[in-house]
């Protein structure tokens, strides 16, 4: 009748599959970078990187028969050979001075990035092997599924661009600067609509410009407005099944789009040992939906405007040598505009978001620093239809840091407890799959440094 139920949280220990399901990714990352100073005013850098990764794995989807019991049915599907590669390279030359009375902070550059992806087809076991019936609240270990080997087929794509950029920041007297920005970008993004088969090319020059000012009205307080446009990478389609169909252009890239943000605000640290920023924003961006293709299949497309607009807040303050005290605080409103659900609120995106942090620095133990946090996140849509909504949440964490020197080097040690009420909660849902959030969970990390 138009509204999704919401389910129990199973508890994040249970293994819903079975020992087979491993996940073993590999990446690698290369970047070479080099500095160097011309003048006191001047300076150049390049830049260039590639990353590289590969994956095979299977997906576990589980359809509910029941969301009292809990009782479902577990779909494997096989996705097998993705690879991405990623290339970038950039040189830019920064320098200061000044024109008559007004000083410069000027940024001339050129960057260039490439984005390859291979898109295998996916598929599932035989169907005796497939479907497997379980629970989500007390699960059987799912048998082995057999792979038939199914013969892949393939809808690489790729996404290029290069361009020039510059920024300049202006300062008129103490008090006021603007910036100014453009990037005039040559696009080229092909893709493969039937698999195995040619690609088509589509081509754009957008130009993104960029403008803002600031200005400091009051001792160590600022007020700045600005209206920013960016060139987004497009975003990768989500695999099926999804609502018993199956994504056409599952793993597809989607062409790069404009962005445009409008803020205003206001930092201060006005008051000593206290620093505030208060924020409005107002984001346009396109929107992305699953829109029916056939009886038994959806596809990954974009549909429409995504408006995203609200506050945000961040404020830290110390309050003595020992004590100090950070927060902060996010009310957005996400609606689509045009396309399907126009008019309503986006998957996945809390309207209100809120943390907290508490740090003490022990006097007895030199070095030595506890914290305690608290953050909510409110409800999320199921969907882009508001058909229903994950609840809220609100979890707590402990830590501990200690900062030493061990045989002479700079040491730091930290220790953390998330969820420290162990709450069973929903952490996500996207694509109209649920993702349980984690259970406590204990970390612990070093750094030397030599």
């Amino acid at each position: 009748n138009g509204v999704i139920s919401i389910p129990s949280v199973p508890d994040s220990r249970n293994l819903l599959s079975g020992a087979w399901d491993l996940y073993t990714p590999r990446t690698e990352n290369t970047v070479l970078r080099a500095d160097y100073r011309i003048s006191s005013g001047w300076s150049v850098m390049a830049e260039t990187g590639k990353s590289k990764s590969e994956r095979s794995r299977t997906q576990a989807r589980i359809t509910l028969t029941d969301l009292l019991t809990g009782a479902g049915k577990e779909n494997i599907v096989f996705i097998k050979d993705q690879q991405y590669e990623n290339t970038h390279a950039k040189a830019e030359v920064q320098g200061k001075f000044k024109s008559w009375s007004i000083g410069h902070e000027l940024t001339v550059g050129y960057s260039s990035a490439q984005r390859d992806s291979n898109i295998p087809s996916t598929y599932s076991p035989a169907t005796a092997n497939n479907n497997a019936v379980t629970n989500i609240y007390s699960p059987a270990i799912i048998a082995t599924p057999i792979d038939p080997n199914t013969a892949l087929t393939y809808k690489p794509n790729t996404s290029k661009d290069a361009g020039l950029y510059f920024y300049d920041t202006i300062s008129i007297g103490s008090d006021v600067k603007l910036l100014a920005g453009v990037r005039k970008t040559d696009y080229q993004f092909s893709q493969t609509i039937v698999a195995n088969g040619p690609q088509t090319t589509t081509k754009f020059t957008p130009t993104a410009k960029g403008f803002g000012v600031l200005y400091d009205f009051a001792p160590r307080t600022t007020v700045y407005a600005s209206h920013m446009q960016a060139m987004e990478d497009g975003p990768i389609a989500p695999s099926g099944p999804i609502q018993s169909k199956t994504v056409s252009n599952a793993f597809a890239v989607l062409e790069p789009a404009i962005a445009t943000q409008k803020e205003i605000g206001i930092r201060s640290s006005y008051f000593p040992g206290v620093f505030v920023n208060l924020a409005y924003f107002d984001i346009v961006k396109n929107n992305t939906n699953l829109i029916t293709d056939s009886a038994t299949s959806v596809k990954f497309a974009y549909d429409g405007t995504l408006h995203l607009s609200g506050v945000e807040l961040a404020a830290n303050a110390k309050i003595n040598a020992n004590w100090e005290v950070n927060g902060s605080a996010q009310l957005m409103q996400a609606v689509q505009q045009g396309g399907a659900y126009d008019g309503k609120a986006t998957e996945n995106t809390p309207e209100s978001i809120v943390t907290a942090n508490l740090q003490h620095r022990l006097s007895a133990v030199k070095g030595l620093s506890l914290k305690a946090g608290v953050s909510y996140v409110s409800s999320r849509f199921i969907g882009n239809a508001e058909q229903g909504q994950i609840p809220s949440v609100t979890l707590h964490s402990l830590g501990a840091s200690y900062q030493t020197r061990i045989a002479g080097n700079n040491t730091s040690l930290q220790f953390g407890i998330e969820n420290l009420l162990n709450k069973h909660y929903w952490n996500s849902v996207t694509s109209s799959a649920f993702g349980p959030g984690m259970d406590r969970s204990v970390r612990f990390s070093a750094k030397i440094d030599f």
